[in-house]
């Protein structure tokens, strides 16, 4: 599908978003450490595109693959707007991708009030939109629709908009990372939470990690880099959906406070478990910055990599990432 991109539009809305963002953090530095968080979710606007995917996800004439072929522009769009926005703060040499990435009609936005501020305003915050497989769309198993071009791994993460650190200023509290499913070693997906994260200026305070494969513990820590080895909190165990102090949901009601900002992945491999852990989170979305979620749907092209038997299709993934978002959680997809 194609359509025009209403580019003076969204050039007024970036524009006047990232001016408002960086001259208000700048203004109320002072105030930041001793309040809440500034920013409170008014309402999730989602791009015509990923509404449009929303609506025919049960019903397309052709494979997801083909249909992102025919969408290719709007793809590279995307891929080349994260690629202008990972840079550590907003200057006015970055003020041209903006201009020219940002369409509303590709980009999906988070609208905040901010509370902080003598006079009504409002921020929007891009986010990736949620269309397709919900991962790069050039990896596999759409294989690159330019024969020229190098194939992309299907767990490639250069399609994630994290929060920018302008919004992230906005919370003045502790950072804390929790990750289920974290893997056998700090860099399988730790490190690069760590490192894209202090490229926005954000170090975490504390981490929780959890992993249900046996790993050695010796070689895990090993693994570990000193800066990190006291702030890690690694359980070699499943992770639940419970409330007690060994369960992510747990120690996220027993840690946070006003302001602080919390980030967790959850990508676990099991379709059952990861549902309950994902809406008993929803209960708690006023405590978390972003989440990124590998939920594992029934979709042709990825049957080799999730196998066969899920019951939630690509419509259905797609209407609970809605559901998050509208709810105010940066909710993203984890390949």
């Amino acid at each position: 599908m194609s359509w025009g991109i209403r580019t003076t539009l969204c050039a007024c809305l970036v524009i006047n978003t990232v001016a408002a963002v960086n001259r208000l953090a700048r203004s109320r530095t002072s105030r930041l450490s001793t309040m809440a968080n500034c920013l409170e979710f008014s309402e999730y606007l989602p791009s015509r595109w990923e509404a449009d995917w929303l609506q025919k996800a049960d019903s397309l004439p052709q494979s997801i693959c083909d249909t992102m072929q025919q969408e290719s522009r709007q793809a590279k769009v995307w891929l080349d707007g994260v690629a202008s926005h990972d840079v550590p703060k907003y200057s006015p040499e970055t003020k041209m991708f903006w201009n020219s990435l940002y369409h509303v009609d590709i980009w999906s936005f988070y609208k905040y009030r901010d509370v902080c501020s003598e006079n009504e305003r409002y921020v929007h915050v891009p986010i990736e939109p949620a269309v397709g497989l919900l991962r790069n769309p050039f990896a596999t198993p759409c294989i690159s629709f330019d024969p020229k071009q190098q194939v992309i791994d299907v767990q490639d993460r250069e399609y994630l908009l994290l929060a920018p650190s302008t919004m992230t200023e906005y919370f003045p509290g502790r950072k804390l990372l929790f990750d289920l499913g974290t893997g056998t070693s700090f860099d399988s997906s730790l490190q690069w939470f760590v490192e894209k994260y202090q490229h926005r200026g954000v170090i975490f305070d504390e981490i929780w990690s959890w992993e249900a494969r046996e790993t050695n513990p010796h070689a895990y820590w090993q693994s570990v880099p000193d800066a990190w080895v006291p702030k890690l909190h690694f359980y070699n165990t499943f992770a639940t959906e419970n409330s007690n102090l060994s369960a992510p949901l747990g120690i996220i009601l027993d840690q946070y406070k006003a302001g602080d900002f919390i980030v967790v992945k959850l990508d676990i491999d099991n379709e059952e478990l990861e549902s309950k852990i994902v809406q008993s989170l929803l209960g708690v979305s006023h405590a978390l910055g972003e989440i990124f979620f590998e939920k594992h749907f029934d979709a042709p092209e990825m049957r080799p990599y999730f196998g066969p038997g899920l019951t939630t299709d690509l419509k259905g993934t797609l209407q609970m990432f809605h559901q998050f978002r509208s709810a105010g959680v940066r909710l993203h997809y984890w390949p």
